[in-house]
């Protein structure tokens, strides 16, 4: 998952969730990848963050996988996870979601980012 700082995002704003939707969780929202802030209902107006200068991401551990700063970090809608390497399944799979900060050691639960979540980073 990934977690904002109230003052940390520079691109929100309120959509109607599909369903209903954990906070942090990512998703693409017209055709543009965003993280939800709050945990809501299906129907329920929240807010979605699409870019912010710092995030914090739940890392995957136990993979031998430490992140360093300016590594590309991809988010697993499997496990809600990032990782520095992008799976092999799909691009919908592993999804492109910004650059490492500060270093995560392979025992780090999680690291921050600079979140980007535009449709752009699909070729990745």
């Amino acid at each position: 998952m990934i977690y904002f700082a109230d003052y940390r995002y520079d691109d929100g704003k309120q959509v109607i969730a599909p369903a209903a939707v954990v906070k942090g969780q990512v998703a693409l929202i017209n055709d543009t990848y965003a993280a939800y802030v709050v945990d809501t209902a299906a129907g329920d107006t929240v807010t979605v963050i699409f870019r912010a200068r710092q995030a914090i991401a739940d890392k995957k551990v136990g993979t031998g996988e430490a992140i360093e700063v300016g590594d590309r970090v991809y988010y697993d809608t499997g496990d809600g996870l990032v990782s520095r390497n992008k799976g092999a399944v799909s691009a919908v799979d592993d999804i492109y979601v910004g650059t490492c900060l500060a270093s995560a050691d392979i025992n780090d639960t999680s690291v921050i980012i600079k979140f980007t979540g535009y449709d752009w980073n699909m070729g990745y």
